[in-house]
């Protein structure tokens, strides 16, 4: 070990060496390393085995560093691979494509049934918590149903807790941009980067299309595997298997999934791969914080004797809105069509459709002329005019969505690969991965319903690579209850659709003028050299906490209290909105609802146990609440 540091204290510049953007003297720094304890942590077998594979890494590079030292070639380190390895988490959970989990209602125990948040919400312009409990078929709001393992009972439910990483998982998305959740079954969930709230359009619990698949190659042959443990839609209709196992852990704003899989094992043995979510987070810095984007990137080492490969695919549908339904005005009757593809088709060649539904039992599809918000609907897809199109360098792809409601704006798609990317437009996701699965190029189809980016690397014996996609979007036409107001019933809609409340726009849409530069992408595609300073940014928080002398259930706890931040807005304009007396916030126009059960904006004096975070954070956004008076606020 003493070898290893002094090789790397003497080849290794001060700057790369540093965990944090603070200065530090290199000396410093190698004496914390020899003295540190390792941080522990409470972990399931397979983490366990992934700890032992990471510390087995450690020492290969030491080896590598002292080769380098003695003049023999090795290759050079990937810098990203490096800083994600560097990744501190304090909780696991490994879900298996044989768990079966069902669906049970749950009574709290303190009687505060409004703040549970639901799972899919029915209304719109009110509260989530009461109302949404409702969308889920009972007849209580004192009841919800949260997802349960039913591996076996206990405590009197069918079942027990499910591991982490299923019930909820981090955010991904920047400060008051939206977020998305990429769970631990591979999943992704609680879609808000389109202006979602209680104070709008309903969440979207989840696109089943939505979804991640991997090709592994090596000396055993191929292994092709979509990255859920439990996929459903159009993906569970093709001819590419779930993944074994993933391994989940979470610390805000980082996901990782560790694959784990007999098939990958087989075709490539010792090829290990990990997938790693993330999004922007800087202390002391809101704008460089306020990021509406999301990048995945894959790690894969190579620890075989022979050479493999890895392709990683992320399919995003967007355009198909799995369970929902926009109630506005029809263009004609219904007309039957196959599928929600061909309904969605058939709006973006109709010159006065704006948005359409299509009614899965009857396969009828309703045309629509207006643009009114989303709401869940069992049975239903909907969405809205717009599709997939390549952009015309090639390096990313982005949907377009015309006008200026909530829902209008961009998203993008763009690929990072040291061995190719590339990037369709298509219509049928069951024929994707049935290409992906046979070693073919993906079907395009332009302009598509659905994206898919590609993203390959090739491995040679002892090497490893990352290969990255990035999801950035940009919508800033931000409503908070002065939007599609007609919708609600008569005389019952809520007070600000009476007396309109002055909001326009998201604030974030200052900073990134397309939905591409929010995807960490230039003009020569996504800059790593970006991504690296959002790590480094993020491990600067991650490490105030997790290298300290806390209980780790703290540290956890802590650096997870964070993603409270998905329910704030930063407006770009707030007619009504009373301004700060301190002159440094004044035009700061940053607030919170107060919770799921009621979207108020929040001020300091309700549960003000939640400003520690931003205290610690962002220190402005407390500064909004100073003036003599408490009304002011």
């Amino acid at each position: 070990t003493m070898l290893c540091i002094l090789s790397s204290f003497i080849i290794t510049p001060c700057s790369v060496l540093s965990r944090t953007p603070h200065t530090l003297l290199c000396f410093s720094f190698f004496f914390f390393l020899m003295i540190r304890r390792p941080p522990r942590s409470t972990l399931s077998s397979s983490s366990a085995a992934s700890d032992v594979y990471k510390r087995q890494l450690r020492n290969l590079a030491c080896l590598l560093l002292f080769a380098r030292l003695l003049g023999v070639a090795a290759s050079p380190a990937d810098p990203l691979l490096e800083a994600l390895r560097g990744m501190q988490f304090r909780n696991s959970g490994t879900t298996s494509r044989h768990d079966r989990f069902r669906w049970q209602m749950i009574q709290p125990s303190t009687g505060g049934f409004l703040y549970l948040e639901p799972q899919n919400v029915t209304t719109l312009h009110t509260q989530w918590g009461y109302w949404g409990a409702l969308s889920n078929q009972t007849n209580s709001g004192r009841f919800y149903k949260f997802l349960v393992s039913a591996n076996r009972s206990s405590e009197g439910y069918e079942g027990t807790s499910p591991a982490s990483g299923i019930r909820s998982a981090v955010p991904l998305g920047g400060l008051s941009c939206g977020s998305v959740e990429l769970r631990g079954d591979g999943s992704f969930s609680e879609w808000t980067i389109m202006n979602q709230s209680p104070a709008g359009a309903a969440k979207i619990a989840e696109h089943p299309d939505a979804l991640f698949a991997l090709r592994v190659c090596g000396v055993g042959g191929c292994s092709t595997k979509i990255l859920q443990t439990h996929p459903h839609g159009a993906a569970a209709e093709g001819t590419v298997e779930p993944v074994d196992a993933l391994a989940y852990s979470g610390s805000y704003p980082v996901s990782r999934l560790e694959p784990l899989d007999a098939g990958f094992e087989l075709a490539a043995p010792g090829l290990t791969t990990a997938l790693f979510g993330y999004s922007s987070i800087a202390a002391g810095n809101m704008t460089a914080s306020a990021r509406p984007a999301a990048a995945f990137t894959l790690t894969a080492s190579n620890q075989a004797a022979t050479a493999s490969n890895v392709t990683l695919v992320l399919n995003m549908p967007l355009q198909i809105e799995s369970d929902q339904e926009r109630i506005g005005t029809a263009l004609g009757l219904p007309s039957a069509a196959l599928n929600s593809s061909v309904c969605a088709h058939r709006c973006q060649q109709t010159a006065d459709c704006l948005t359409w539904n299509f009614y899965r039992a009857s396969a009828q599809c309703q045309l629509q002329s207006d643009g009114p918000l989303n709401r869940y609907s069992l049975g239903t897809d909907a969405g809205v005019r717009g599709a997939w199109v390549v952009d015309q360098d090639g390096r990313c792809i982005t949907l377009t969505r015309p006008g200026q409601m909530p829902f209008s704006g961009q998203v993008s798609l763009c690929g990072s690969s040291p061995d190719g990317t590339q990037l369709f437009p298509h219509n049928d996701l069951p024929a994707a991965l049935d290409a992906l699965g046979h070693g073919n190029l993906l079907p395009s189809v332009t302009p598509g319903q659905q994206a898919a980016v590609l993203v390959r690397a090739l491995l040679a014996p002892g090497e490893s690579k990352t290969v990255t996609v990035t999801l950035g979007w940009r919508f800033p036409y931000l409503d908070w209850f002065n939007y599609d107001c007609s919708a609600a019933a008569p005389g019952q809609k809520p007070w600000p659709c009476q007396n309109n409340s002055g909001v326009a726009g998201n604030h974030y849409a200052s900073i990134y003028p397309t939905a591409r530069e929010a995807a960490w992408a230039g003009a020569n595609g996504v800059r790593e050299a970006d991504l690296l300073q959002t790590l480094s940014s993020i491990d600067a928080v991650h490490s105030v906490f997790m290298d300290s002398s806390l209980p780790e259930w703290l540290q956890d706890h802590l650096v997870n209290s964070v993603s409270h931040t998905r329910d704030s807005y930063w407006f770009a304009s707030c007619e009504h909105c009373t301004k700060s007396r301190d002159p440094r916030v004044a035009q700061l126009l940053w607030r919170q609802y107060e919770a799921f059960d009621c979207p108020d904006l929040d001020s300091i004096h309700n549960d003000g146990e939640r400003h520690l975070l931003y205290l610690t954070l962002w220190p402005d956004t407390c500064l909004l609440y100073t003036s003599p008076s408490p009304r002011d606020s």
